[in-house]
């Protein structure tokens, strides 16, 4: 299933709330799996601290999860090129749903929230 979709999310400091991001800070998304998890996107996180990354959700489909479609999610994120922050996982994200009026499939964009590091 070859389909593109997004994930957004916010980095602030655990201890004062203020957003952490700019080039010194690159984000990266994972899919956990058993043998081997799948990097999805990368993304430079901006001064507010807002992050967005859109990948083909056929990437998070690999040898030890076959025709996955809800991918269980964490984010790295890396201060220059050292890890800062990592997420707990979200397991089986769905980005699919149905239209409770129409009926017809949606996409959904996963909101990861506040990310407090620190």
């Amino acid at each position: 299933m070859h389909k593109l979709v997004r994930v957004v999310g916010r980095f602030a400091s655990a201890v004062d709330g203020t957003p952490i991001g700019g080039p010194a800070y690159r984000a990266r998304l994972f899919d956990k799996d058993t043998l081997s998890d799948d990097l999805l996107s990368e993304a430079v996180p901006a001064p507010d601290g807002s992050v967005g990354f859109t990948f083909d959700l056929s990437e998070a489909s690999s040898a030890d999860s076959p025709g996955e479609v809800a991918p269980d999610l964490y984010v790295v994120l890396l201060r220059d090129g050292q890890p800062a922050f990592r997420s707990d996982v979200i397991p089986n994200v769905s980005f699919f749903g149905r239209h409770p009026v129409t009926g017809m499939e949606i996409e959904f964009t996963h909101d990861l929230g506040v990310l407090r590091v620190g």
